[in-house]
């Protein structure tokens, strides 16, 4: 009596064992292959944290809403939200957005009449900062502001070793018009005027880059230990090139 007892024991222990394995099978994830274009090319591709190639290139991923980064240094980052499917090859091709810097209010004074390297009268354009054209730095900078007919000159002028900035009149007062600058060419000078009421201009500096350029305030009497300064504002596009504001 006690040994069937026992056999049945173990075979019901035996069932219960049986009922808790687990014979389920982990389902295999599907993938889908994605074409990835980008104006202009050469982006990386990012999914999921992870760098997939760059742009223009075909990659695999998994079946479903993929978001897909597109990064380009000088350019935002721009991110897709799409559909993959293991059926179809999916074709996505994005425009990419340069960066633009507004910088403003820039302080800057006339050289000569006593100025000194706390009134500064050159500007590098792409960092957005006041260089005195006689300091340890002043090869950086693109323009500077002269007492010479009051005009705001390219760097060039001061001597070969200074970069070379270009200027172009535009057609209004407002750099936030939307405008895009016209391409480089010969018909491009190297200053402007001071004129507080006159149309902005667009800049070409020695980086390639362009810039949308206006003079906001003038002050100062142009008299010894007065020098007369100006106060301006411009939109940088850090993408070289790149003519759209």
């Amino acid at each position: 009596m006690k040994k069937r007892f026992a056999f049945t024991l173990i075979a019901v222990f035996a069932m219960f064992l049986f009922s808790c394995t687990d014979n389920s099978v982990e389902p295999v994830e599907e993938n889908g292959e994605i074409a990835l274009y980008s104006t202009p090319s050469g982006a990386q591709i990012i999914i999921d944290g992870t760098v997939k190639g760059t742009t223009p290139d075909t990659v695999t991923t998994k079946v479903g809403m993929t978001n897909i980064m597109f990064h380009l240094t000088n350019y935002v980052d721009t991110t897709i939200t799409i559909g993959v499917s293991s059926d179809n090859l999916e074709v996505l091709s994005v425009t990419l957005t340069p960066v633009r810097i507004k910088y403003g209010l820039i302080k800057v004074w006339e050289t000569g009449n006593n100025s000194t390297t706390e009134e500064p009268s050159g500007i590098d354009l792409s960092a957005g900062n006041p260089i005195s054209i006689s300091g340890a730095d002043s090869l950086l900078a693109d323009i500077y502001y002269t007492g010479s007919n009051f005009t705001i000159r390219s760097a060039s002028y001061l001597g070969n070793n200074f970069r070379i900035t270009q200027f172009k009149e535009g057609s209004t007062t407002n750099i936030n018009d939307g405008l895009d600058s016209p391409v480089n060419d010969a018909s491009w000078v190297r200053s402007m005027p001071d004129d507080v009421n006159g149309n902005y201009y667009f800049l070409y500096d020695a980086d390639g880059n362009y810039s949308k350029f206006k003079v906001v305030n003038t002050g100062g009497t142009a008299t010894w230990n007065d020098p007369k300064w100006v106060e301006v504002e411009w939109i940088y596009v850090k993408a070289p090139g790149v003519t759209s504001f």
